[in-house]
């Protein structure tokens, strides 16, 4: 196979037309002109019969009959890349919950495959101690094609040919440039902490977020003038608490806490909340307030996506909170990001997209974003934040400027403004009361979500019973079922009847 096959959509029937002409123009006859009688320069008919010469011998090779991601000579439209020995339905990819459950890393577009194409290394005999991991399901209408995929004895992954004992080793960045579940294809097991299980926090293996705050990203979410990205996530050092496990059979959800020190570890005052939530805290060293600012959200957005690839859990659950400098990050996360983050307690500090009067003639108080666009602000009257500071505290008539200007807004927020306090943490009960009101909103939700899917369910048992129908509007509905009400009983029975088990 060559290195750099074309992309061009062309069959190999018309690859040897254009070469047999190719050949047969550069010909020449006794005189010095080619076929068409028209005089040609020697240099360049030489590198033209080097140049046919060489196509040729590609040919020959089948290198062109051969390219993997093809279907018959066409090139495929997408590929379902799943891990394990099963070949899941790729229309169980609409559902994270089934993804999960199925194997699923990720699905590939026709753009997705032709990066893959352009990148994919030279074809080499396998080595002997090579592991088949998953594979890629090829489709183009109604044709499709099973691609194996292995892992290397360098750590590598490759596709194999298939019928043959050789394979092209995939290009690792171009793997991690495209939206795939890169902690499945690296073997990770998600650890579900409903069961018995022994703790790992130690060796997580840091993962990036799929939200990187480049200068595009930066743009759209803050429409202000952050410093470029830096950080590097193989330097960061996570601090995760787990909560203690609880009766109920729920999937936990995640807090977010952003430190103002180099000390990332999660506050004790937070221990009870977290395990009466059945919340995992995960919190970030050396990342306070001195730190660069685009640095510091990206490291919080990179640790959601670390606990995620090595634990389920509920992303309809994931909230943040920090303390001053630490508050102010928090609130600038969850009002630009409100499809991540569920909810937000700033303590002693917050931030907001609005100019906020002092009080003083022509003087305020920053905004730190602008205002979100319309998606996003749908969004954040759908969340609540609840912030926590004290009569006492110097950032008191910010953050009580800023709350009532995003009350004017419609925003779901509160602030508790304990008599006394200065510029320090809460009393792990009135952390408590503020976390518990935020998450209250999500947990009505979740309830109201799952009491139609099991309608839902009960509907389709009775419509087509516990037999599933091959009609496609059948399967379409079990697989909204998991995406309506993920991990909820309905969901697990609607799964079953798909034929995915855990």
């Amino acid at each position: 196979m060559s290195k750099n096959p074309s992309p061009v959509s062309v069959g190999v029937k018309s690859d040897r037309a254009i070469l047999d002409r190719f050949i047969h123009q550069a010909q020449p006859d006794a005189v010095g002109a080619v076929h068409n009688s028209m005089p040609i320069d020697l240099s360049a008919l030489r590198l033209q019969r080097i140049l046919g010469l060489i196509l040729l011998m590609i040919l020959g090779s089948g290198s062109l009959a051969q390219d993997p991601l093809r279907i018959d000579g066409t090139p495929a439209t997408s590929g379902c890349l799943s891990i394990g020995e099963h070949h899941p339905n790729p229309d169980l990819a609409e559902s994270p919950m089934l993804r999960q459950l199925a194997g699923i890393a990720g699905m590939l577009n026709a753009r997705d495959l032709s990066k893959l194409r352009r990148t994919l290394g030279p074809e080499s005999e396998l080595d002997q101690d090579h592991e088949i991991i998953g594979t890629l399901q090829l489709s183009r209408g109604d044709a499709s094609s099973m691609l194996p995929i292995a892992r290397l004895t360098t750590g590598k992954l490759a596709l194999i040919t298939p019928g043959t004992n050789h394979a092209s080793v995939i290009d690792q960045k171009t793997i991690d440039s495209l939206e795939l579940d890169h902690a499945m294809l690296s073997g990770i097991e998600r650890i579900d902490l409903r069961k018995p299980t022994r703790s790992r926090i130690n060796q997580l293996k840091h993962f990036e977020s799929p939200v990187v705050l480049d200068s595009k990203t930066r743009r759209v979410r803050f429409k202000q003038l952050y410093p470029d990205l830096t950080r590097s996530i193989d330097d960061e050092r996570m601090r995760v608490r787990l909560p203690a496990r609880g009766e109920d059979d729920v999937l936990p959800g995640i807090l977010v806490w952003v430190s103002p020190t180099p000390n990332g570890a999660i506050p004790q005052i937070f221990h009870n909340a977290c395990d009466e939530l059945n919340l995992i805290a995960v919190g970030v060293d050396h990342n306070g307030n001195q730190r660069s600012l685009t640095d510091r959200l990206q490291v919080h957005l990179d640790s959601i996506t670390t606990i995620q690839s090595h634990y389920l859990t509920d992303p309809r659950r994931v909230y943040i909170t920090g303390m001053s400098g630490g508050g102010r990050c928090s609130t600038i996360l969850q009002l630009a990001f409100p499809d991540i983050f569920m909810g937000a307690v700033p303590i002693i500090g917050m931030d907001s997209y609005h100019r906020a009067p002092t009080g003083k003639p022509n003087e305020y108080w920053p905004e730190r974003l602008a205002r979100p666009g319309a998606r996003w602000f749908r969004m954040l009257k759908e969340r609540r934040i609840a912030g926590i500071t004290g009569s006492m505290d110097f950032n008191e008539p910010e953050m009580s400027i800023r709350t009532e200007q995003m009350l004017d807004d419609n925003l779901d927020i509160r602030l508790d403004v304990i008599e006394g306090m200065g510029h320090t943490m809460p009393s792990a009960e009135q952390f408590a009361d503020a976390l518990q009101w935020v998450d209250q909103l999500q947990q009505e939700q979740i309830k109201t979500a799952e009491s139609k899917a099991s309608e839902d369910l009960d509907s389709f048992l009775s419509k087509y019973g516990t037999e599933l129908s091959s009609v496609p509007v059948a399967r379409k509905q079990l697989i909204q079922i998991t995406i309506d009400a993920p991990w909820s009983n309905a969901a697990w029975k609607a799964a079953a009847l798909l034929g995915v088990h855990e």
